[in-house]
């Protein structure tokens, strides 16, 4: 490694980066290179010949040995220190200074101590092993990776994680976000990412979930950049957020009934006030009649039909509250289809009339005896037939009422209402079922509406027990045919 004459090994021994010290057999200086000269302010002349022990231990405060037991010089033949070891030595100016050393040996029985200052190297030998130890412990999981994913290192918690949540088919931790590769692209363009989500199930249990948020931290080091990431267990936050979540959207579903079951409560109450208004109107034009002006005394008219058309919707209104309250129920029996559906179309022939449509009455000449509740059957047919003439400009509407079979049913009874109007999308067919939903043509046309008469038709429909089809062409019309069992 080097020559035996001292002026040559400081010669080559200047070369070197790091302190060098050759010691004899029995531990006196021979010679030591310019970095150990700079690092320990001790010159060739002020050292050669004297024991290392002494030079650079002896007065060392943090000295504990003798010179016998002096680790600069223990040692037989041939046996070299691999494993940096550190200490105090002495310098020139009696100043204490930290060194990382170890000790290698020629093929002559001289030892070369290797060292540079703790300072210089910028850590000390037990702090590296403080960071180790505090490293197992993290319970944190912490894994470093190299810029293209790979695994360099783990500690016991995140092999601990990968043990229990294991890999997926890529071979990456399964409990790592899907889309590693490129997290690791970004945080290096980006020198760092934070707060990237995760979660995976238990292999032994699938119920089990785990949440994760990680940081990706950059690593500079000789070797290049490497991520450093460190996970944040978040599964206790996840479920308290869960439940949170869970509570505020049953309290707005009972705030909702609540404000429903109000609704229908208050709607329903309107009706009596309404009706003595009615009633006390058709008293009042028959008590006056030929005592006022003929002109005075059809304005008796417009506030019956006034009255009774807000009596109406507010029957469509209590009928939609209830509806979204869940408080409709049926009431099943057994009657006569025929004259519910004569009489509901005689009732709307006028407002037919007044848009000059031809409302067709199609109806068996016999019994059609059905099982359901007699007001919903009504009900449906009046926003079936009402709902075809309002969405009809020209043409007509049929309205036809026949015994069928169905593969469902079975024996059954069939009210169909077919009108020439608009049609209606394909996109839109199941969305004008629900409350306050119209056809997107008609929002904002002249033809009146609150969205909610078929979706109250549906609810009746199901619980009496029925089936309502739909068959619409865009600028042809449509029919609704609803199934009741007889």
């Amino acid at each position: 490694m080097y020559e035996s004459d001292p002026d040559t090994k400081i010669v080559d021994f200047d070369t070197w980066h790091d302190g060098l010290i050759s010691v004899s057999e029995e531990g006196l200086f021979l010679a030591l290179n310019r970095s150990a000269t700079e690092l320990l302010g001790w010159t060739k002349a002020q050292v050669e010949g004297r024991h290392v022990h002494d030079v650079l231990c002896k007065h060392s405060i943090y000295t504990e040995h003798d010179q016998e037991d002096c680790p600069l010089v223990q040692g037989g033949d041939g046996d070299a220190q691999t494993q940096p070891t550190e200490a105090y030595w002495v310098h020139q100016n009696s100043q204490n200074i930290p060194v990382s050393f170890r000790r290698v040996y020629d093929h002559s029985e001289n030892a070369l101590i290797i060292f540079d200052s703790c300072d210089r190297q910028g850590f000390q030998i037990d702090e590296l092993r403080k960071l180790a130890a505090f490293t197992d412990i993290n319970p944190a999981p912490l894994l470093e990776l190299d810029s293209q994913g790979l695994i360099l290192f783990s500690n016991p918690a995140m092999t601990d994680l990968m043990l229990e949540f294991g890999f997926d088919d890529e071979g990456a931790p399964a409990i790592l976000p899907s889309d590693l590769p490129s997290l690791v692209i970004d945080a290096l363009s980006k020198d760092g990412l934070g707060n990237v989500e995760s979660s995976a199930a238990s292999e032994d249990d699938e119920e089990d979930i785990r949440y994760f948020t990680w940081q990706f931290h950059i690593v500079d080091s000789s070797q290049g950049r490497t991520i450093l990431l460190s996970g944040l267990d978040t599964t206790s936050q996840k479920l308290l957020e869960r439940q949170r979540q869970e509570y505020e959207q049953e309290l707005e579903k009972e705030k909702e009934r609540t404000r429903k079951e109000y609704l229908a409560m208050m709607v329903h109450e309107l009706r009596s006030p309404l009706n003595a208004v009615v009633g006390y109107a058709n008293v009042l034009k028959l008590k006056l009649k030929g005592s006022i002006a003929e002109s005075h005394w059809a304005l008796f008219d417009k506030i019956i039909d006034g009255g009774n058309a807000l009596a109406a919707q507010i029957s469509d209104t209590l009928d939609s509250t209830k509806v979204e309250a869940g408080q409709l129920v049926a009431e099943i029996n057994d009657f006569d289809a025929v004259p519910v559906i004569n009489k509901v179309c005689t009732d709307l022939s006028s407002t037919a009339e007044a848009k000059s449509l031809a409302l067709v009455i199609d109806v068996a000449d016999e019994l059609l005896n059905i099982k359901a509740d007699a007001q919903h059957f009504r009900q449906i047919a009046i926003n079936l037939i009402s709902n075809a003439i309002k969405y009809t400009a020209r043409g007509r509407v049929i309205v036809k009422l026949r015994s069928t079979v169905d593969e469902e049913i079975g024996e059954c009874i069939s009210l169909a209402v077919k009108d020439t109007g608009c049609g209606i999308p394909d996109s839109q067919k199941e969305s004008i079922f629900k409350l306050y939903q119209r056809q997107e043509g008609h929002v904002n046309s002249d033809i009146e509406g609150d969205g909610y008469g078929l979706a109250i038709v549906v609810e009746m429909v199901e619980l009496n027990k029925g089936k309502i089809l739909l068959d619409t062409r865009v600028g042809l019309g449509s029919t609704f045919t609803v199934l009741f069992p007889c």
